[in-house]
């Protein structure tokens, strides 16, 4: 998905007031999960862990 398409569909889930979080990555790609390494990208993806675990706990 375009970067842009993933802005505005935050947009969208912001005004439906659904939980949601984007998460940018200066220079980053789609597939982010493969340079862990990178503190950027390890901080990202504890975000997405956390928020998916905190999402989906009953």
């Amino acid at each position: 998905m375009p970067y842009e398409q993933s802005v505005t569909m935050a947009a969208r889930l912001a005004e439906a007031e659904v939980a949601h979080e984007l998460v940018t990555i200066p220079g980053g790609g789609h597939g982010f999960d493969r340079e862990l390494e990178r503190p950027q990208v390890a901080g990202a993806f504890h975000r997405v862990l956390t928020f998916l675990y905190t999402a989906l706990s009953p």
